[in-house]
């Protein structure tokens, strides 16, 4: 037995039975409790569990009558045996009769695959063990109680798609794995329900949901016709149970309804998706519904009704539910219509007999304020719900989230805390579904001119999608059927002319797409050996490869297509191929295959290929994926261990690795493409997220920005010609058109400082370890000069780059090397025109003067030095050294009319000289304090009246500097929570950015400078990886500069990360989701459709 959710019916009913009296007469009972955790998951009652347990340890002992007694043995998950130590039967029997089982090795696990497919006298292809093994987690650290299962589920589907006595790989890989397995038969089961049975279905399966923190929910199990009476519509709630159970998602048994295991929670992205949508209110619910049934077991008795705050939460529940029982709809009328009865008698006691209009006046007045406020009330939780979902979605549905976003500014367009959110989706990669397939998408491509998109897909077919306009992708044509069998890949042609597909039905086949509304068939099928997993045109469209299931890769001379030939045949893989590809010179080959090998073909004469160099390894299983970079001197390869791996293959004959192997995903890694420039890779994981690289310096690849998450397990992942999207497809069916952001610039930076710009922000200078970089800022951001300069990386400097206002002269400093002035007039070509003569020799920081006539240093002695750039090519000392500070000076800044200078340093203290003559600066009577650590940065608003220093002391001060001789504070410190605090004024100074050594960016209204406003969290998510530092720009757009090598740029016009939203998310919140997100509003979508 288990216990469910009323233990004490459920042992009763069972010890009642004929069978089990008879069996305790003869002393022969056994009584196995499975699942005993229920008892403390599912809301039981203290007192039934304790009576439960009691009622178990009664019959224990030894009968009256016979002497013998009964044997009791509880299945109990670890997690709960603190639980279990709070009653004293239970304690015993932990301490001296229990057993720990161990899960299933990996030993016993092969076990379990191999000898039932042996009894039941089928074959395995070679490999499939361990790619099954894999998936399920073994030696991954995965869920170990979860693994039997879920081998249970995927083996049922490898075995529904077998060849004639034997398991093989490719219906594994059709079956979508062992997640994809639970995914896909849930969409099927969902596929085979009709629209009324769909309304009912999301009700029946969310109740049997115990829904906890995010990660910890559980199955519930519920008596079958409870659960069917809770329905609005019991008959269709009984055709869902025998259709979902028949599909092994839910279990029926003693008459009791349940999930077939807590995997399929996590694994049916349908199902896990209204998990996350209903968390806010599914406690709520849980309650209501209790109470209902409370009410009801006690004939209705009133004093069981809700009432106060509990039923507040009930009615809000009821208005976003659609699909409540009964029982808790008809509770709540009964609980309002009991509040409205005991309102009006009290009211009545304390009015008595006052004249009849008085009462009818004070009566509208508070009716009409109840009304209001219970509206206030009412939208006040509608934004929440909202604004809930959109925070749910951002991981996992980023295009949901941003929309959702975009309803709640409709709600209230003057939130802050919606502002930056939308703001904050500028650095998210936003998709637009590709809704067609009915199985899994296995590979996306794009034509050589990015207008069109293929898929094919484990439903037979291979779907066209025009992409001209990114922003509102659309079918072309329809599907391309013809294989007998799963579609296992497409390529293009380079001339966009032709298109190849190859399948599970043996098969290749060449499709003339010259008019993607009008294709046909260039030739007859072509036969591959066995199943043929990947395709790939060179680079002059005249020779195709497939990577087969015979161990071979074949070459086909498509040099015309209407009458393609059989090549040259590649062998020496000891495995079947799983992918292929040419280099871009069209000179290489490259192949992976479940033997763990990447091996590299000479294909200059594709007539006589020959191997180039040795096989790759280092796989821990299958290879699945590889890709040249453009120049075709780097190879990617990723496999079934999720680790990425990098060769110069310069040298194809000695190809040398690059870099340690790269952790990637979670799970295998399937896919894998470079951009067009080379700058970034793409990978595909099936753990459900594709991920980009830079990979300028492909020894140490970067991963930029947050990974693109899909519902299921990604198996390919394509770049368009303009870099500007990318596609994915998966386990999932529905492959996503993605949108990437713009503000994420894959280059060389290393540990980079805060970006310096032009006063007009045409010219933007970034500094490193040994590297300066000059970039042209209209509009879109673009490299256009480098300055490679000594390393300093060893000694864990990096140079600081300051440009001149007039954005035509450069300083660059390092703590280490005298300062040096560059003529950057043509920014491409660099041109040093001077180093300073330095007393010290050395500098800490830079500065410039809005006169564009004299710079500041600050120097290693603990001074300042003001120097005459009138000609930048002979800098001349303006002045003594400037003195005072009691340590090293960080941070220095001009006042906006240029006749102040303003210091801070270690000794915490800020400093101020009068300059109005350079020559003779005069020095503030007194210092600035209040940092209790050294100050950092310095930055003035531009009206010139505010700055805002940062410190080591995690604050932020800001100070009245209207007269800068005697500055002032303003309001209290700003908390940012990590130290190196750095900060910049926006271009219309009512917002301060700031940044941290711990990442997180934060934003501050600033309007009253005395009470400055924190504005939502951290724009950043990647919060403790790596030091920020923040520029804005002379408009709206903010830069971010950090050590881990990244560069952000955030447009802080919210309207244009709308407009960005809109454009990038079209179908994401179509009329169905809106019901199935929002269903208390009616659809108005935020976007034009």
């Amino acid at each position: 037995m288990t216990p469910g959710d009323d233990p004490v019916a459920a042992l009763r009913q069972l010890l009642g039975r004929a069978d089990v009296q008879a069996r305790a007469d003869r002393g022969q009972l056994l009584v196995v409790v499975d699942q005993f955790e229920e008892l403390f998951t599912l809301g039981v009652p203290r007192a039934d569990v304790a009576q439960f347990i009691t009622t178990l340890h009664q019959i224990c002992q030894p009968s009256t009558l016979t002497g013998r007694a009964a044997v009791v043995i509880a299945g109990v998950r670890s997690d709960v045996l603190g639980r279990c130590v709070e009653f004293p039967e239970l304690a015993s029997a932990l301490q001296s009769r229990c057993m720990v089982l161990e899960p299933m090795t990996s030993v016993e696990l092969r076990e379990a695959v191999v000898q039932p497919a042996a009894g039941a006298g089928l074959r395995i292809e070679p490999g499939l063990v361990d790619l099954i093994l894999t998936d399920v987690g073994v030696g991954q650290g995965e869920d170990a109680p979860g693994r039997l299962p879920l081998l249970s589920h995927v083996l049922a589907g490898t075995w529904s798609r077998r060849r004639v006595g034997q398991l093989t790989v490719a219906g594994y890989r059709a079956a979508g794995g062992v997640r994809g397995s639970v995914a896909e038969t849930g969409e099927r089961a969902w596929d085979r329900l009709d629209d009324r049975q769909r309304r009912v279905a999301r009700g029946v399966l969310m109740r049997l949901v115990s829904i906890g923190d995010p990660g910890r929910d559980s199955c519930r199990r519920l008596p079958r016709q409870t659960l069917v009476d809770s329905t609005s519509e019991p008959e269709v709630a009984e055709e869902v149970l025998e259709v979902l159970s028949a599909a092994r998602l839910l279990t029926i048994a003693d008459d009791e309804v349940t999930f077939t295991h807590e995997v399929v929670l996590r694994a049916w992205p349908r199902l896990a998706q209204w998990v996350e949508a209903d968390r806010e209110y599914a406690t709520i619910r849980q309650r209501a519904e209790d109470d209902a049934a409370a009410w009801k077991d006690h004939d209705y008795d009133p004093s069981f009704l809700q009432s106060g705050v509990r039923l507040e939460n009930t009615l809000v529940w009821l208005s976003v539910d659609d699909d409540a029982s009964p029982a808790a709809t008809a509770f709540a009328a009964a609980s309002s219509v009991r509040k409205r009865q005991l309102m009006l008698l009290a009211r009545t006691a304390v009015i008595g007999l006052v004249v009849l209009t008085v009462v009818a006046s004070i009566a509208a007045v508070i009716a009409a304020r109840s009304r209001g406020a219970i509206g206030r009330q009412y939208a006040d939780a509608l934004f929440r719900q909202v604004l809930s979902v959109a925070d749910q979605r951002v991981v996992n549905d980023p295009a949901l989230s941003a929309q959702l976003m975009l309803v709640a500014r409709r709600m209230r367009p003057d939130d802050q805390q919606v502002r930056l959110r939308i703001q904050a989706t500028q650095n998210m990669p936003l998709a637009t579904p590709l809704v067609g397939h009915k199985g899994a998408a296995y590979t996306v491509v794009f034509t050589p001119d990015g207008k069109l998109l293929a898929s094919a897909s484990d439903d037979g077919t291979v779907r066209l999608w025009d992409t001209s306009e990114p922003s509102s992708p659309s079918p072309s044509g329809p599907p391309l059927t013809g294989h007998t069998s799963f579609v296992t890949a497409v390529a293009f042609s380079p001339d966009g002319k032709t298109l190849a597909s190859t399948s599970g039905d043996g098969t290749l086949r060449l499709w003339n797409v010259s008019n993607p509304t009008d294709v046909h068939q260039r030739s007859t099928p072509l036969p591959t050996g066995g199943t043929a997993y990947m395709a790939a045109f060179s680079p002059d469209g005249r020779t195709l490869a497939t990577a087969d299931d015979d161990r071979t890769v074949q070459l086909w001379d498509v040099a015309n297509p209407d009458e393609p030939r059989a090549g040259a045949r590649l062998t020496g893989h000891a495995g079947p191929v799983r992918s292929v590809t040419f280099s871009a010179d069209g000179k290489l080959l490259a192949s992976a295959s479940n033997d763990k090998t990447v091996r590299l073909w000479d294909v200059t004469d594709p007539a006589r290929p020959v191997p180039a160099g040795p096989p790759l390894g280092g796989f821990t299983n299958i290879a699945h994926a590889v890709a040249f970079n453009p120049a075709s001197t780097v190879l990617a390869a990723s496999g079934e261990d999720g680790v990425l791996r990098m060769w110069n293959v310069a040298d194809p004959a000695h190809p040398q690795a690059l870099g340690d192997p790269l952790p990637a995903h979670t799970e295998a890694s399937w896919s894998l493409q470079f951009s067009t420039d080379g700058a970034m890779l793409a990978s595909a994981g099936y753990d459900g997220t594709a991920k980009l690289w830079n990979v300028l310096d492909p020894a140490h690849p970067v991963l930029l920005g947050q990974p693109l998450v899909d519902g299921g397990g990604l198996t390919s992942v394509a770049f368009s010609p303009d870099g500007h999207h990318l596609a994915t497809s998966g386990t999932s069916g529905i492959p996503q058109l993605w949108t990437l952001p713009t503000g994420l610039i894959p280059n060389r930076f290393g540990r980079v400082n805060a970006p310096s710009l032009s006063a007009d922000g045409a010219v933007m200078v970034t500094a490193s370890e040994n590297l300066v970089q000059l970039w042209n800022n209209n509009g879109h951001l673009t490299r256009a000069g480098m300055l490679h300069l000594p390393d300093n990386s060893a000694g864990g400097y990096e140079y600081q780059a300051e440009i001149h206002p007039g954005g035509r002269l450069l300083a660059t400093e390092l703590s280490s090397a005298p300062t040096t002035l560059w003529d950057i007039s043509d920014i491409a070509h660099p041109i040093k025109l001077a180093e300073l003569p330095n007393a010290t020799k050395y500098t800490n920081v830079v500065a410039f003067s809005p006169d564009r006539r004299t710079m500041a240093t600050a120097a290693t002695d603990d001074t300042v030095q003001l120097w005459d750039i009138a000609n930048p090519r002979q800098p001349q000392r303006l002045s003594e050294p400037l003195r005072g500070f009691a340590g090293i000076v960080n941070a220095i800044t001009f006042t906006s009319d240029g006749a102040y200078l303003i210091a801070g340093g270690t000794d915490r203290t800020i400093r101020t000289w009068s300059i109005s003559d350079p020559r003779r600066p005069v020095a503030s009577q007194t210092a600035l304090t209040g940092h209790t650590a050294a100050v950092e940065s310095l930055n003035i608003s531009p009206d010139g009246k505010t700055l805002v220093s940062g410190g080591q002391d995690q604050t932020l001060r800001l100070w009245d500097i209207a007269n800068p001789l005697r500055p002032a504070p303003l309001g209290d410190p700003l908390p940012t929570g990590s130290s190196g605090a750095q900060a910049s004024f926006s271009a219309a100074g009512n917002t301060l950015a700031s940044g941290t050594d711990n990442g997180t960016v934060l934003l501050w209204d600033v309007t009253n400078r005395s009470r400055p406003t924190l504005i939502g969290d951290s724009l950043t998510p990647e919060q403790g990886a790596s030091r920020s530092r923040v520029t804005f720009a002379p408009d709206t757009r903010l830069y971010v500069a950090s050590r881990d090598g990244a560069l952000r740029l955030w447009n802080l016009n919210a309207d244009n990360a709308a407009r960005r939203i809109c454009e990038s998310t079209r179908g994401a919140l179509n009329e169905q989701r809106w019901k199935q997100t929002l269903p208390s509003l009616p659809y108005e979508p935020p976007c034009p459709l």
